[in-house]
């Protein structure tokens, strides 16, 4: 099974841009992100979810982060 979603590219600052997608296994006892795949049989759903709630921290380390930061190295590193 596979569940994910999509980000666009000007909600950068609040998750990498793109299709984000995570596999669980058949009886659910393993899971993670999804890199790559070949598929047999595919079944797709979609929901399409106009909104987004967002609470964000009211500290000053976090109103005067810089959001501007390019996490491309990161992510590829982290995966």
């Amino acid at each position: 099974m596979l569940g994910g979603f999509f980000t666009p590219q000007f909600m950068a600052s609040l998750n990498f841009p793109g299709y984000h997608l995570h596999f669980l296994s058949e009886y659910r006892t393993r899971g993670g992100h999804l890199l790559e795949c070949r598929y047999k049989q595919v079944r797709i759903g979609l929901q399409h979810i106009p909104k987004l709630e967002v609470g964000l921290p009211l500290t000053i380390d976090y109103l005067t982060a810089d959001l501007d930061t390019d996490i491309t190295k990161d992510l590829e590193e982290a995966e």
